[in-house]
């Protein structure tokens, strides 16, 4: 599938031509490091952790560390400002 067709479905956000890819990421990267220090953070930790163990084990933690990190008051609060721009 062409990196325009899956952008204009839904299924990606962005779609760059290689030239522009370093700069797109920058910015993304940008964005989440100022909007979302905490959950930053901690995904970075579980990328890490992950990288290590199998993926029996990686699918049931995975699935409990998103249960306990969605109940914070950042993610609330990304949630409730995400909702709000519709």
């Amino acid at each position: 599938m062409p990196a325009q067709q899956a952008a204009a479905w839904g299924l990606v956000n962005y779609a760059v031509p290689p030239a522009e890819l370093d700069a797109k990421v920058d910015e993304l990267v940008d964005k989440l490091a100022t909007k979302l220090p905490q959950t930053v953070r901690y995904t970075k930790q579980q990328l890490n952790w992950w990288r290590d163990i199998s993926w029996h084990e990686t699918v049931g933690h995975a699935r409990d560390w998103l249960a306990l990190s969605m109940l914070g008051d950042e993610a609330k609060d990304a949630i409730r400002r995400f909702l709000e721009r519709k």
